[in-house]
């Protein structure tokens, strides 16, 4: 596999955080073939993070950083620290739509 060097210093993939109601947490279990509580961790160290809800939403893709500070710097103003799972990440809002279905671009310190 090829990785590209990109001067935000966003190296690769961590993970994703859904939303799920009862059902659909139901359904991708059996899709999965196992039961989750609040994350699954692929094979690959990708992390599904599952959260309860009524509703199901695609709220999070969180990336990670090799230079935390150059990506900060990168993000410019769209960039916000914040706590998640214990973690101080960078997030990033989508422009507020109302027809949109926007998720949260978050990204942590490569460890």
């Amino acid at each position: 596999m090829r990785f590209v060097k990109h001067k935000n210093a966003v190296t690769s993939l961590h993970g994703l955080i859904l939303t799920l109601s009862a059902l659909s947490k139901k359904n991708l279990e059996v899709l999965l073939g196992t039961k989750i509580k609040d994350q699954k961790i692929f094979k690959d160290g990708i992390i599904l993070y599952i959260r309860d809800g009524k509703t199901d939403k695609f709220e999070s893709i969180i990336m990670n950083s090799s230079n935390f500070n150059k990506t900060l710097e990168f993000t410019g103003r769209s960039g916000k620290i914040i706590n998640i799972h214990d973690e101080e990440m960078i997030r990033i809002k989508p422009p507020k739509s109302k027809d949109s279905l926007n998720w949260d671009i978050l990204i942590r310190k490569d460890h």
